[in-house]
């Protein structure tokens, strides 16, 4: 299913929605994610470097203003990859682009009727999952041929409605369950579902969480590709799903037929490919090699990062002068004093700082506003009752908001 999903992701022939949504798929297997946390993604936050791709998920069941922890990031290893083919770069374009790049808080919208792009709407989770079922059941049987993988057209990898097998959680099973059969203890794991939050600081929580989440995915690319010498297999998840068919009145083997794509020829349960199979030019990939992908290197990472005395660290609100919140459709920039009647913990973005300039901001809460004119000294009779009734969205020009701004310092 996953190389399955590889293909389509780099097909120029498919519904450009298809193709994101494949994506998306893959970003959640590789990084352990539910539904749920894919719409807690910030678009505007994705970054694809030489590492990989780095996701901030902002409001999570884990995570929030109100929460210790205020935000969390996802990783996925930049040679991620069971074909050879280059999805995680060929999907980050497809969403960074137009018509996908819109401003928004959330990762996916609403597609078209035709498939072929977005509507600037919000998608529930509960679609998310729905839609990620449909495209499951769509699937097509990938085979290897002389000069790559491809797909065959008229067989179906889960036939008779098996898609409804999965639900919007596995995604998030398959890469613990891997690591666990190669041999990664339960504290290295933690990291790749971000179940180890709460075991470091912030800051240390970062550092230490992308490079156990990169050191575990490239092993259990190498596994699945070539073998290690603690071998996976995939026996078990293929006859979960064979025995559903079966209690649905359906031909099991058909099922193991079309899913059984890695053999020992090799000498390794493996695919039979050479890691990494994609083959990137990139500059500082040699550096990667300072990555441990061995259990027992990483067990004296998260052991020495389980040590840490700042646990659960969170902003002290206190601490600063400036919040700026950031608007849910339109991304509108809205800058508060600490203190003001918005409650940061009620807003799905949030930025605290005690310096600010016209660029961090578009507009100024009205209430702030005045109190920043009243607190520089500055009477304002101007403020008419018109004023009062106008929106509280209005922008300042950049002049005006730095001499306010001055003298409320």
């Amino acid at each position: 299913m996953i190389i399955s999903l590889e293909l389509v992701v780099t097909d120029e022939s498919s519904p450009s929605f298809i193709r994101c949504l494949s994506w998306i798929v893959l970003c959640m297997v590789w990084a352990s994610l539910r539904c749920d946390d894919v719409q807690s993604i910030l678009p505007h936050r994705l970054m694809l470097s030489n590492f990989g791709l780095r996701m901030v998920l902002a409001k999570t069941k884990t995570t929030g203003h109100d929460k210790a922890q205020k935000e969390v990031q996802a990783f996925v290893h930049r040679l991620a990859s069971l074909t050879g083919a280059d999805w995680l770069g060929v999907g980050f374009s497809l969403w960074t682009e137009p018509p996908y790049n819109f401003k928004r808080d959330f990762m996916v919208m609403e597609p078209a009727g035709d498939l072929e792009g977005p509507k600037k709407r919000f998608m529930t989770v509960e679609n998310l999952s729905s839609y990620i079922k449909m495209l499951l059941g769509q699937l097509k049987v990938p085979r290897r041929t002389a000069v790559g993988w491809e797909l065959v057209p008229t067989l179906l990898l889960l036939p008779d409605g098996l898609e409804s097998h999965f639900s919007g959680y596995s995604p998030r099973n398959f890469m613990t369950s891997v690591a666990a059969v190669l041999g990664y203890g339960r504290d290295a794991r933690a990291y790749l579902g971000r179940w180890a939050m709460g075991m470091t600081s912030s800051e240390e929580y970062v550092r230490t969480s992308r490079q156990v989440v990169l050191g575990i995915q490239r092993a259990v690319n190498k596994s699945i590709v070539e073998g290690r010498d603690i071998e996976y297999f995939e026996d078990e998840a293929i006859e979960a799903l064979a025995k559903t068919a079966e209690d649905r009145g359906f031909n099991p083997l058909r099922i193991k037929r079309r899913h059984i794509c890695m053999n020992n020829f090799t000498g390794k349960n493996s695919l039979g490919g050479t890691y990494p199979a994609l083959a990137l030019e990139i500059e500082g990939i040699e550096e990667w090699q300072e990555i441990p992908d061995s259990p027992e290197d990483l067990l004296v990472i998260t052991e020495t990062a389980g040590t840490s005395s700042k646990v659960g660290t969170s902003y002290d609100e206190s601490a600063y002068k400036f919040f700026v919140t950031v608007s849910r459709r339109q991304g509108m920039r809205r800058l508060h004093l600490v203190g003001c009647f918005v409650k940061p913990s009620r807003c799905s973005e949030v930025r605290y700082s005690n310096e600010v300039s016209a660029e961090d901001f578009d507009s100024i809460c009205r209430s702030c506003k005045k109190k920043m004119l009243s607190e520089g000294g500055k009477d304002t009779p101007e403020e008419s009752s018109s004023t009062a009734s106008s929106s509280s969205t209005e922008s300042s020009g950049p002049e005006q908001t730095l001499s306010e701004l001055d003298l409320a310092r």
